[in-house]
């Protein structure tokens, strides 16, 4: 049995906005908060943190664990300045291991050459082997020659659903791969390139000393984007006992007997990990062009995004809340954030709890369905970190007004 000691702090904050200083823990349980004068007893062991605030613990409620770990211990791109570098970093990822070569968190935003590379800017710096380079945001991606062959993308393989593959005046593929067109590319070195489970345990520890005690951790089952990480579901179903912080997983199925299969897998798993919900997409990113519009984009007046909804998203969801879980759907652009909500409108006719509703970032909405979201009670999944990552290119993307 744990002795019993009292925290004291500078303050401690609550949600129910009690005046205090201290904290009474008993038995590894938060049993009072006050103020010392008033819990302190004769024989209490006291540890004194000066200046210091005490907060609930954080919850992150969309976080790409797995991901975060590869930014952690893969080959980041986000600081790099111009191509040079990008061919420097990708050559001293080669000479480590054999095999095909991927790079994350390219922002074209800050390069030199203010653009995405193209498959020849990457030949040369590796030729004789597949190369996967993402952008920031997960949803574009850029190939490099041997990886395209890998994939069988030539001058004559259509456009996928949802996706978009780049092509130069004459129609052979630059390399740049957007949404769905990255994963035939991505499927092929999946077998190959993915990343030490202990580096996820280590990012998720990294997490916790953050103050974070619970994320909503946004997985997929193995195909599709960032599918070269593996399949993050039986990641987390593996590291479950090793898992520090209550995870909930939003799984990215696109299957029925996918998603059953998974939530039955995790609830028989460690009470660390939980099945949270569903997770499907609606759009792309505004910084790749790929957000779903009813606009063109300022500085691309022919392109309007991609909208990625099909036929399958209302009937997995209606699976998902069948369950006991969640929906929820990405959607970045105001075109995707419309023909989503009307997607939880019918839901939400048909007796779904407008609660177990996600619309995931919600970053650019018309008025009339911002009155929506209110009418309605669907959940607006805002990230606040975007604010500072997109700050200085918004307005080139979307306008001033």
């Amino acid at each position: 049995m744990n002795q019993p000691r009292l925290i004291v702090a500078e303050a401690i904050r609550t949600s129910y906005e009690i005046e205090a200083n201290a904290m009474l823990i008993e038995n590894g349980k938060v049993v009072a908060i006050g103020m010392k004068n008033d819990l302190a007893r004769l024989g209490l062991k006291e540890e004194n943190h000066t200046g210091a605030i005490v907060t609930p613990g954080l919850r992150d409620a969309h976080f790409h664990a797995v991901a975060y770990a590869a930014a952690l211990a893969g080959t980041s791109l986000k600081t790099a300045t111009d191509f040079d570098e990008i061919r420097f970093r990708l050559k001293n990822k080669a000479s480590e291991s054999p095999g095909p070569v991927v790079g994350i968190r390219l922002d074209d935003e800050s390069l030199r050459e203010a653009r995405l590379p193209t498959r020849s800017d990457l030949d040369i710096a590796i030729s004789s082997r597949p190369v996967l380079v993402y952008r920031y945001c997960g949803h574009v991606a850029v190939a490099n020659s041997a990886a395209l062959a890998a994939a069988g993308i030539t001058i004559d393989t259509p456009d996928p659903p949802g996706g978009v593959i780049d092509r130069d005046s004459s129609g052979v593929p630059t390399g740049v791969l957007r949404e769905t067109a990255v994963d035939s590319v991505a499927n092929q070195l999946a077998a190959e390139a993915q990343i030490n489970h202990a580096d996820v345990v280590e990012a998720l520890r990294r997490v916790a000393g953050l103050g974070i005690t619970s994320i909503g951790a946004i997985t997929r089952l193995g195909k599709g984007i960032w599918s070269t990480l593996g399949n993050e579901g039986d990641i987390l179903l593996e590291i479950a006992p090793l898992i520090p912080i209550r995870t909930h997983a939003y799984l990215v199925a696109n299957t029925e007997a996918e998603l059953n299969c998974y939530v039955d897998r995790i609830d028989a798993s460690d009470e660390m990990l939980r099945w949270g919900g569903l997770k499907r997409f609606g759009d792309g990113s505004l910084g790749g062009h790929t957000a779903a519009m009813h606009d063109p984009f300022s500085d691309r007046s022919d392109q309007y995004g991609n909208l990625r909804l099909t036929e399958k998203d209302e009937d997995l969801s209606r699976a998902a809340l069948r369950l006991g879980g969640m929906a929820a759907f990405h959607a970045i652009g105001d075109r995707a954030v419309s023909a989503v909500l009307n997607i939880c409108e019918r839901l939400i006719n048909e007796g779904a709890a407008p609660k177990r509703l996600r619309v995931e970032h919600a970053s650019v909405i018309t008025e009339n369905d911002l009155q929506r979201f209110g009418r309605l009670g669907v959940i607006a999944s805002v990230q606040p970190s975007f604010i500072g990552s997109e700050t200085e290119w918004l307005e080139t993307r979307v306008g001033s007004s």
